[in-house]
């Protein structure tokens, strides 16, 4: 078999339309949090403005929440009782065989000898095969760091079955004054806790995230589909703030502000770009429907659980390639640059070889 074959995402001739612009943005949200992973790293090496916009990508988390509240409220809307429990499996496949399968590289190659920082971490071990770490007393950020949110869309999961039968209910003009009543109640939630990855804050931020990703959703089903020149109109505004919101941050050390009204409209934003997006008609919608933006959205789940330890475990290589002195900027993007190509092969085969066929267990 050709490795172009392999590292091409396969099309199941029987799967159900997708929304390429929407699978496109998660991909670059995925990237966006291998750019802050990549500026934590090398932090004290980097000039403090390009850091600190670097370290903005973190809010590619923020979306992951809202998109996927959005995307399971339109696929389960008529979701009944007695499809829960195969909701549920569903969920199971989706997101544990990938965390089990780098858990176990990672630990294989720990007793190998090949260890860096946090990452071992073998009392807690068990914690993170069930990506719970992040609600333990004292837990540590070892192994893969980034599934603490993925721990977070699981609570969400054991609640979705429930919310989706209350929301459903509601007529449209219900629907939008809860929609709006929830979109204030994000905002309010995170100016507290944004960027929090622990505990019942975590919960709170991604969990209101996610019921307002479920509500936009909903409504995205009751409104007409808009035209490609006010789709496009939407888009733009909806980037714009988004935009907005992210810069908030610039001028505080990490690229964020606790309290910052504009970093707390982040989620606000995501919510408002994936309504424009979802009618796949506007000029951006267009663009993100291109197959390498496509690709890279089928491949994020993958690319978001190895870019951690990839970054982590490769980051002595920037001293090599800078011949043992500091590294500069150059010598970091390029590094950076050769570090997010093997993780996307990576990613490519543990999308072929571990996701699909995870998935196919239970149709």
């Amino acid at each position: 078999m050709a490795m172009s074959q392999i590292l091409a995402p396969p099309s199941l001739a029987t799967a159900a339309p997708e929304n390429r612009p929407l699978t496109s943005i998660r991909g670059i949200a995925a990237l966006g949090v291998f750019i802050t992973h990549v500026g934590v790293a090398f932090w004290p090496f980097l000039p403090r403005p390009m850091a600190i916009a670097m370290l903005c990508g973190w809010m590619g988390v923020d979306l992951f929440f809202v998109l996927s509240g959005f995307i399971l409220i339109t696929v389960y809307e008529t979701l009944q009782p007695q499809k829960w429990g195969r909701f549920w499996a569903k969920r199971v496949v989706r997101l544990f065989p990938l965390n089990t399968f780098i858990l176990c590289v990672l630990a294989a190659l720990a007793l190998a000898g090949y260890q860096t920082g946090t990452r071992i971490d073998w009392p807690n071990l068990p914690l993170h095969f069930f990506m719970l770490q992040s609600f333990v007393p004292g837990h540590k950020p070892g192994w893969i760091f980034n599934t603490w949110s993925v721990g977070v869309e699981l609570i969400c999961y054991l609640v979705f079955p429930w919310l989706v039968m209350r929301m459903r209910t509601l007529s449209r003009t219900a629907l939008i004054e809860a929609t709006l009543l929830i979109a204030a109640l994000t905002w309010h939630i995170q100016i507290h806790v944004l960027a929090s990855f622990w505990g019942m804050d975590a919960v709170m931020r991604g969990g209101s995230e996610f019921l307002l990703g479920c509500a936009v959703g909903l409504l995205a089903r009751r409104l007409p589909q808009l035209p490609p020149r006010p789709a496009t109109a939407l888009e733009c505004v909806a980037l714009a703030c988004l935009i907005f919101g992210v810069t908030g941050g610039f001028g505080h050390d990490w690229c964020v502000a606790p309290g910052s009204w504009r970093m707390a409209s982040v989620p606000l934003s995501a919510a408002l770009l994936i309504l424009a997006l979802s009618n796949d008609s506007g000029r951006i919608a267009r663009l993100l429907r291109i197959k390498p933006l496509y690709w890279l959205g089928q491949i994020s789940f993958s690319l978001y659980l190895l870019h951690g330890p990839m970054i982590e475990r490769n980051a002595s290589y920037a001293w090599v390639m800078a011949g043992g002195a500091t590294p500069r900027v150059r010598i970091i993007l390029l590094w950076a640059a050769c570090v997010l190509a093997a993780t996307l092969v990576m990613s490519a085969l543990t999308y072929r070889f571990v996701e699909e066929p995870a998935r196919k267990l239970i149709k």
